[in-house]
């Protein structure tokens, strides 16, 4: 409003007026049946000295405090953009002007002091659909954790040398293979500083996260990632696991540094499979079955179950070559081929058998059993071509 009155040399306040009456009668002409004795108007001191009272009240109750944190900006706008205003990376208003990305002090509120009571009255919500308060819940995103510290032996930088991440699982720490970085995480912007190719490969992770943004689909984004060059201390065991920076790691989210801990969490798994990062297998699902254990011949094998919890039908070769020692799923195919010419079971002979016993073996001296899957599955995942 501010642009447009100047631009059209008119107070702001005479032109929002002027618009709002000119809409109002358009929309009277449509037959909108609205009812305008509940209209209100924003931009008045009768409507807007509400949002100040309640503003006052949260900043009183130590709610309301100030952060930095980067917005979307059009330097010919001279203002922020929400990410709906930016599109295809240029301001909707100015086709032709790139948007920048500011870091500004902004004003926030600590909503999630309110987690607990959120979560707990979504139980009073008689009625509404189940679907509707685990979205609610979902969006509330509470978790409960652990801040965990790397370190990088060294200082890069004024941001120090202390990484810190946040983790709902920290029994899965001895399967941390690297620790990654969100783009403009302030350890990067040290190390980017006085290294030109890795500001270079940095800055195009941050477009991609823009890009992502834009179209609303940062969740599904790509996965990127660049190494750093340096490596972090597991405070738990004292392993030095490389440091990388990744896309689809956001500053804004937790502490904008996570634990990659691939054989337990399908986008850690997703990355270190293309970057071909070591997956550690440290948890797998407690025995409950009484035939987890049965006799086969003369020798005692251990029939291992597929668990949806920590492992996806995508992963099963993965999870078999961690089992057997393999480097990867193509070793252990190969594992099985050679097995079945010196007369061992192969994935291929279990296929007749029921799908509540095995329906594929993997051959080695001792099997590996991933049941619960029929064999079609297994095939498109790969796990057993033979």
């Amino acid at each position: 409003a501010e642009n447009a009155a100047i631009k059209n040399n008119t107070p702001p306040k005479e032109w929002t007026l002027a618009n709002i009456a000119a809409m109002k009668v358009q929309m009277k002409r449509l037959g909108f049946a609205y009812d305008w004795s509940r209209e209100v108007t924003t931009c008045l001191p009768d409507y807007y000295r509400w949002n100040q009272w309640f503003f006052l009240k949260l900043y009183e109750s130590g709610l309301a405090y100030r952060k930095k944190s980067k917005v979307n900006w059009c330097p010919q706008c001279a203002t922020v953009l929400a990410n709906e205003q930016v599109v295809g990376g240029m301001c909707w208003r100015h086709e032709d002007t790139p948007v920048e990305q500011r870091e500004l002090e902004q004003w926030f509120l600590r909503i999630t002091k309110y987690a607990d009571e959120l979560l707990r009255d979504l139980a009073k919500l008689q009625g509404w659909p189940e679907k509707v308060r685990i979205m609610q819940q979902n969006w509330i995103g509470r978790s409960e954790g652990t801040l965990v510290d790397f370190d990088l032996g060294g200082t890069v930088g004024p941001a120090g040398s202390t990484i810190t991440v946040f983790t709902t699982r920290v029994d899965t720490i001895y399967g941390a293979t690297s620790v990654q970085l969100a783009p403009e995480h302030p350890i990067v912007v040290d190390m980017i500083a006085r290294n030109a190719e890795l500001r270079a490969q940095v800055e195009e992770l941050i477009a991609e996260q823009r890009r992502a943004k834009e179209a609303g689909d940062i969740g599904n984004i790509e996965k990127h990632g660049v190494f750093t060059g340096r490596y972090a201390k597991n405070p738990y065991n004292g392993e030095a696991v490389p440091v990388w920076v990744a896309n689809y790691i956001l500053m804004d989210y937790g502490t904008g540094a996570i634990m990659s801990v691939p054989a337990h969490d399908e986008r850690d798994y997703e990355f270190a499979n293309k970057y071909k990062l070591e997956i550690r297998v440290v948890i797998l699902p407690r025995a409950s079955d009484p035939e987890d254990y049965y006799d086969v011949g003369a020798r005692r094998r251990k029939r291992l179950w597929q668990s949806d919890r920590y492992f996806s039908v995508e992963r099963l070769g993965y999870l078999a070559a961690a089992l057997l020692g393999h480097a990867d799923s193509d070793g252990i195919l190969r594992e099985g081929r050679r097995g079945a010419g010196r007369g061992n079971k192969s994935a291929g002979d279990f296929a007749g058998q029921r799908a509540d016993h095995a329906v594929g073996r993997i051959a080695a001296d001792e099997c590996a059993v991933i049941s619960k899957h029929d064999v079609s599955e297994m095939w498109r995942a790969g796990a057993a071509r033979n």
